[in-house]
């Protein structure tokens, strides 16, 4: 999609410009001057993006080294206008083929953030259940080059065949969850995870569906340590059935725990 919307007013309300108490101060990566609007002086919003730039120029702001999308195996990632938005017009459309081989990925990331302290979330919209081969990874950390997974988030059907969330750490594995929390179908749904990591055994990891906290891991975390990246869209070695299209809305970065029943963001025109 190119352009930006000239106006909004479904589910708004006029005169508004950031419905989400208050808006960022600066975004990660890059200065006022690359700011799309200004979006206020909340200081809790480190990054943010509603896309309604109709296009993936928020995760890709300044350039390679801070932003990307990857695509493989068939997959896509892009910006798409209409149902089901969350906010706007607009929203990041992750879509994994029917009868996918190899590894299909449809994915953007935020690099170079350094040692997280903060929330990392977006709100999500699975239309159906679908199963995965193995594995189906929608949002992840990595290191700060993107190049190395420290921990992957999965969609995985349970026995009863719900979707629910499973979380891995690339060096010891599966992690147990607190509780198992269905995730809803046909609607937009929050994922918000805080992850600190500065090497010492103040160090969590925590991760929330809606409201529900689902993982809490404490302790040292070294390789986080050293600056990550997070990523977001479906990586999989397979869906069925398919083709299967994950929208991602309202993405962010900040200080402080948002919540999952907060009003859309968007951006005035």
């Amino acid at each position: 999609m190119t352009g930006k919307t000239t106006g909004k007013t479904t589910g708004k309300t006029t005169g508004r410009t950031l419905m989400l108490a208050g808006a960022l101060a600066a975004l990660v990566g890059c200065g006022a001057a690359n700011d799309p609007v200004n979006l206020g002086t909340d200081p809790a919003f480190l990054w943010w993006t509603d896309h309604e730039t109709g296009d993936l120029g928020d995760w890709t702001r300044g350039g390679a080294t801070m932003g990307a999308s990857y695509e493989n195996g068939g997959g896509t990632i892009g910006v798409v206008e209409g149902p089901p938005a969350r906010s706007g017009h607009f929203a990041l459309v992750s879509t994994i083929p029917a009868a996918a081989g190899g590894t299909p990925a449809a994915q953007v990331t935020r690099k170079g953030l350094g040692a997280p302290d903060g929330y990392y979330g977006a709100w999500f919209y699975v239309p159906a259940v679908a199963r995965p081969a193995t594995y189906w990874v929608f949002f992840s950390f990595h290191t700060s080059s993107g190049d190395a997974v420290l921990w992957d988030l999965k969609l995985a059907a349970n026995d009863a065949g719900a979707l629910t969330l499973q979380l891995l750490h690339q060096g010891t594995g599966d992690v147990t969850p607190l509780s198992e929390v269905v995730v809803p179908l046909g609607r937009w749904f929050q994922v918000q995870a805080y992850y600190r990591a500065t090497g010492d055994a103040a160090d969590v990891l925590r991760v929330w569906l809606d409201d529900a906290l689902v993982f809490e891991i404490a302790g040292p975390d070294a390789a986080g340590a050293a600056g990550i990246s997070w990523t977001l869209g479906s990586i999989t070695d397979g869906l069925t059935p398919g083709p299967v299209a994950l929208s991602i809305d309202d993405a962010f970065i900040a200080t402080r725990r948002i919540d999952p029943h907060a009003d859309a963001f968007w951006r005035a025109p």
